[in-house]
């Protein structure tokens, strides 16, 4: 197909088909239906990449799930880093002597005074700068005069800097006085976590005024310990995936009092759940009532200690230090092994919702979705995208406890490499992001993850991706600034499978070597802890045989 070069240390790579496929083959309409529902991308853009590869259905998937940035499909022409000292132009002299303001670009590289067309295709928004005489590309390129342009050795015959921004698909401009081509991939860094799917209405957040004493629209639904007349209403603290969240106060202490709507009749299945999952390692429930907003929408109010941190702020886009990814993940282990025992699934474990104390303890908390699994079929659109498990994308509704040890798989590595390790943009784009860092399942993989009834589509769809045959990228490449502790990359990987059957319980990972060890190790850039917080504050995890077949996990503090 042409040969192919890696251009960046974000692992992008250009590839030129120009060499021995033509660009003159105009798929079905069917077949890029095809392609555009395996890969995800947009049918123009599945219908190029079938013209750039010939038609060949197998080709055309397998370039849109390469993770490529650019392929050329036409012209005299070659994809190059822009760096000091690289040739300017194919065969001609000059190199270049400044980048500019175009460090980490990319250049076109073509025989100088060459007049040809371009053609490109873009599998991501980029930006085209040209440097070329003023006004000859037509409408939509705009002249540029706040950007440096890069110095090249030789003199150049125009210095107008054009800029034009291409989405996902074919490019096709002219070389016409053009002396250089820049290219730009624009990336969007600034997307904000998914939220879990299963979602309820929240309710409005500007009607928390505690009623009167005496409120008829209070009605204690627990003991009647905490009366909400008793509570200071100090703010709001945002929305969960069922509800509103508050700070209030009562007796001097903070706590976070959740809000849900009455509509589905599941509103007091968090408190169910918080009751039975008792446990050092989550949220403490304090008490519960009923109550009436301020609109007139019944509601329940959930009142839980207040722990104003969570994972999500403490990784912060940075990793955490050997030290602290050990102590937090043995915590979040030690807490899914409990779930697991009482059979309760979760389904919205990620960095939002695992809570961090003062004194560094971890505890977990959201479980609006949590579900007390073996009573019928399950919903499978829950989870936040980035941390949900492949089988639940592929429609499973008899799916078992080990979603939520993949999510801590994704909240393990998070921790260790300072961002989500699967970021898809869609839920059928999660699992393209999943396969692009694991590979191609295996066919037992892939059987043990399709339904049983329903979802026969998606099967095949997944089936497709399957034949791609992708090898996986290696952790030490995922996780660099654990690189070195090759015991620490089994965590992660021992729990990011795509068997649900085989991922590690998370009582037995307790005693992987990285985790069971105590010593003190410290990353160049990591975020490390202060030195009043050492590991006297570690909670000790003991083993406990409850029967033969499940293992249960008790925690002293």
């Amino acid at each position: 197909m042409g040969h192919i070069s890696r251009c960046s240390p974000s692992h992008k790579i250009f590839l030129d088909l120009s060499d021995d496929l033509g660009y003159s083959y105009l798929g079905s309409r069917t077949i890029s239906q095809d392609v555009s529902s395996v890969t995800g991308k947009p049918q123009s853009v599945a219908r190029a990449a079938l013209n750039a590869v010939g038609g060949n259905q197998h080709e055309a998937c397998a370039l849109l799930m390469s993770g490529l940035s650019v392929a050329v499909t036409g012209g005299p022409c070659e994809v190059a880093s822009l760096e000091l000292g690289s040739p300017a132009w194919i065969g001609g002299e000059g190199v270049v002597s400044s980048v500019g303001s175009f460090a980490g670009s990319f250049m076109l590289r073509f025989p100088r005074y060459c007049r040809e067309r371009v053609d490109l295709l873009s599998l991501e928004t980029i930006e085209v700068f040209m440097i070329a005489a003023s006004g000859t590309q037509g409408p939509h390129w705009t002249a540029d005069e706040e950007l440096s342009s890069p110095e090249i050795s030789a003199a150049l015959n125009s210095a107008c800097l054009q800029r034009k921004t291409f989405k996902p698909g074919p490019v096709s401009f002219s070389l016409e006085h053009v002396e250089l081509i820049l290219i730009t991939v624009v990336r969007n860094n600034g997307s904000l976590p998914p939220r879990n799917s299963h979602q309820s209405p929240a309710p409005a957040v500007d009607s928390c005024q505690t009623p009167h004493h005496g409120a008829a629209s209070i009605e204690s639904r627990t003991s009647g310990n905490l009366a909400a007349a008793n509570l200071q209403w100090i703010g709001d603290l945002g929305a969960g995936s069922f509800g509103s969240v508050h700070l209030a106060r009562t007796a001097g202490t903070a706590v976070a009092v959740k809000r849900v709507r009455v509509t589905s009749g599941h509103e007091m299945r968090e408190v169910q759940m918080l009751r039975k999952a008792s446990h050092p390692n989550m949220v403490k429930f304090i008490d519960s009532f009923s109550w009436n907003s301020a609109d007139g929408q019944a509601c329940v109010c959930i009142v839980m200690e207040y722990l104003p941190e969570n994972l999500h702020t403490r990784i912060n886009g940075h990793p955490l230090s050997a030290w602290y990814v050990r102590h937090f993940s043995v915590q979040l282990l030690t807490a899914t092994a409990h779930l697991d025992a009482l059979q309760i699934c979760h389904r919205d474990l990620k960095p939002e919702n695992v809570l961090l104390s003062q004194d560094d303890v971890l505890k977990v908390c959201d479980f609006g979705s949590a579900k007390l699994l073996g009573r019928g079929p399950s919903c499978n659109y829950v989870c936040s995208r980035w941390w949900r498990a492949p089988e639940l994308i592929l429609g499973a509704r008899d799916y078992t406890t080990s979603i939520d040890w993949w999510s801590c798989g994704c909240i393990i590595a998070e921790m260790m490499s300072g961002q989500p390790l699967f970021r898809g943009d869609s839920s059928w784009g999660q699992m393209y992001a999943i396969v692009r860092i694991l590979g191609t399942p295996t066919q037992r993989e892939m059987q043990s993850l399709v339904p049983e009834q329903g979802g026969q589509r998606l099967a095949q769809h997944f089936a497709s991706l399957v034949k791609l045959r992708r090898s996986g990228r290696p952790w030490a490449e995922l996780l660099p600034a654990f690189a070195h502790l090759s015991s620490s990359l089994a965590i992660p990987r021992k729990l990011l499978t795509y068997c649900p059957k085989d991922r590690c319980h998370p009582s037995m990972l307790l005693s992987a070597p990285f985790l069971s060890s105590r010593s003190e190790v410290k990353l160049p850039g990591a975020v490390s802890e202060p030195k009043s917080k050492r590991r006297h504050q570690a909670q000790q995890a003991y083993l406990v045989e409850r029967n033969p077949k499940r293992r249960c996990l008790l925690v002293s503090a």
